[in-house]
């Protein structure tokens, strides 16, 4: 996982993102100023929060009560599924301590965690018509 994880989306989950926060952002009257500096700040935090940087447990034990940070988030990108389907926040843990969402540490701890998709989950193939389609697969 690098940095640039951050900037790799499906195209119509990008769409439906944007739709959805631009929604918001008028449905709350949101000066467009604000709207545009939201997203600057989260893309810049998306990246920093998947880039290969440690920081000393000491500082991250009290971020991560308030903001995603990259130890924080790895694990959200684990292959155990039981570990990847937590840590959703993007910015802020609050929502999955909230949710039930929350976990600290993956099992193997921080250093050992093995990321990427499970075998049965990989794509067939990495053209972009099979990357494209992957997500509508059906899963068995």
């Amino acid at each position: 996982m690098t940095a640039v994880s951050a900037l790799l989306q499906h195209p119509l989950g990008a769409l439906i993102s944007a739709f959805i926060h631009l929604f918001f952002a008028v449905l709350l009257g949101l000066p467009l100023l604000v709207f545009i500096l939201y997203g600057f700040t989260a893309v810049i935090h998306g990246v920093l929060s998947h880039a290969d940087v440690r920081i000393p447990s000491s500082i991250e034990k009290v971020l991560r009560w308030v903001i995603v940070t990259p130890d924080w988030h790895r694990t959200h990108h684990s292959i155990d599924m039981r570990e990847g389907n937590s840590n959703f926040g993007i910015m802020f843990t609050f929502w999955d301590r909230l949710f039930g969402t929350y976990v600290e540490q993956p099992k193997s701890g921080v250093s050992e965690l093995v990321m990427g998709l499970p075998s049965s989950e990989s794509p067939r193939g990495f053209t972009v018509s099979a990357l494209f389609l992957h997500p509508f697969k059906s899963r068995k």
